[in-house]
């Protein structure tokens, strides 16, 4: 050691210098060298370990390999997200597995019991009311054992409660969802769509709001033919007390143009709208609101062209846009949204039977972003659609549904294939006129939906 010091006195033009260390082979005697992983600190290994998600299904494994693991493995902070499925209890003991596991993770912050539908009741609710003080986040779709009696067990054990997501559950009612509110006042994000009990005392919804003063989104909408609990009554309430609201879905609701008046009267900071199958006409396209990104009218049949430039000279930052089944609109109608709002990526206008391709043409012209577009069932549109899109679309467009379009040929669709080369999914189903062994089948990087798999190539059907 004492000769290296007068290296460097003799090698003052030195450029590089790199000194290796001496290796020497092991004896039997002395012990082997760690496996790499094991000089890790534990805070790294934990945040290795943080991300095997669900817990439930891939910490238990992990804690065999050894007694270091074994117990990282039992670190809290490993264990805030639980969701539960049919598999963690066994058919005798699922009550007893359940309470067991809560009790062991008192850093419980967010359960999901959706994939358990079968097995949870108000018993399971009750222990996660005594055991999860911390608890934010809980999803209970599909429960539909689950009462009123149920959620007042989370209302009285679980106040940091901010997501509660509660979808197709018959027993629950207004009454129910209302004393939750009232325990729960820092409630940000609501879902209770589909709920047939709601409709026991529809006359309650007006009174959530006023608990739930912090919501930012809220889901009361419904996927099936049924007709929804909320008026315009029940969104006026909902409107002057959320007035931080992000997001609102009220698919299938009753509301009417004036709801829509209200909500845009005081729900300023409104992103996302879901309006569809709802008794919206023109007049309710008039409301304004400024930061609108995304509104959904799938359903909505009395709209006309009228309604579609209210609509889009009011929100001009629109970027997605389902006009679904909306028959009244035609390439008039189009064409003012397109020059009005030329920030939209995706646009669903299926069944818009009167939309041909001046429409089309309109809306690759001056919005040249579209990176999806569902035109299935406007059986006007022709190759010339077609060549619209592979003009103006070149690099954007990422999906097109053109299902029902009978009138399309493999020369439209080899032009627009051979142009939007970033093109990832195609839907042609029930389009007559476009032959399975066409050449624009070669480009093979397209998930192509809708024609026959025995006649084309496995990797082009999804």
């Amino acid at each position: 050691m004492r000769t290296m010091r007068t290296v460097p006195v003799y090698c003052t033009k030195l450029k590089c210098f790199n000194v290796l260390p001496v290796i020497t082979m092991a004896t039997a005697d002395e012990e082997k060298p760690v496996d790499p992983f094991s000089c890790l600190p534990d805070e790294l290994i934990l945040r290795v370990f943080s991300f095997l998600q669900p817990a439930l299904v891939h910490l238990p494994p992990v804690a065999q390999v050894c007694k270091r693991w074994c117990g990282l493995c039992q670190d809290s902070s490993l264990w805030t997200s639980l969701k539960f499925s049919s598999t963690t209890f066994s058919s005798t003991q699922q009550e007893d597995v359940f309470c067991n596991i809560l009790q062991r993770r008192g850093n419980v912050q967010r359960i999901d019991l959706s994939a358990c539908w079968n097995l949870v009741t108000d018993r399971y609710l009750e222990h996660v009311g005594k055991n999860c003080s911390k608890l934010t986040q809980l999803n209970i779709s599909g429960c539909r054992r689950i009462t009123d009696r149920g959620l007042a067990h989370v209302a009285n054990g679980c106040k940091k409660l901010r997501n509660v997501v509660i979808h197709a559950c018959p027993e629950i009612t207004c009454q129910g969802v209302v004393s939750l509110a009232k325990q729960c006042v820092n409630l940000e994000e609501l879902t209770i769509s589909d709920c047939e009990g709601l409709w026991r005392d529809p006359h309650r919804m007006r009174t959530i709001p006023a608990y739930c003063t912090r919501l930012k989104c809220f889901n009361v909408g419904w996927s099936s033919a049924s007709r929804g609990i909320v008026i315009d009554l029940d969104i006026k309430h909902f409107a002057m007390y959320c007035t931080q609201l992000r997001h609102l879905n009220v698919r299938s609701s009753q509301i009417t143009d004036n709801g829509i008046a209200y909500i845009a009267q005081y729900c300023r900071l409104l992103e996302h709208l879901d309006l569809g199958h709802c008794f919206i006409t023109d007049t309710g396209m008039k409301c304004r609101f400024p930061r609108l990104r995304h509104l959904d009218l799938n359903g909505c049949w009395h709209l006309t062209d009228s309604g579609l430039k209210y609509l889009a000279v009011n929100n001009p930052n629109l970027e997605y846009l389902n006009i679904d089944w909306c028959f009244r609109i035609t390439d008039k109608g189009i064409e003012h949204l397109a020059k009005r709002c030329p920030k939209l990526r995706h646009i669903s206008m299926a069944h818009c039977f009167s939309v041909s391709n001046r429409g089309i043409k309109q809306l690759s012209q001056n919005c040249p972003g579209i990176a999806e577009l569902n035109v299935s069932g406007n059986f006007l549109l022709t190759d010339k659609a077609l060549r619209y899109l592979a003009e103006s679309n070149t690099v954007s467009l990422r999906t097109l549904n053109v299902e029902g379009c009978t009138r399309l040929t493999d020369q439209g669709m080899g032009l627009l294939l051979q142009t939007c080369g970033r093109l990832e999914r195609l839907n042609v189903r029930d389009c007559r006129n476009l032959s399975p062994d066409g050449m624009w089948l070669l480009n093979n990087n397209i998930r192509v939906e809708g024609l026959c798999q025995r006649e084309i190539p496995s990797f082009l059907c999804s």
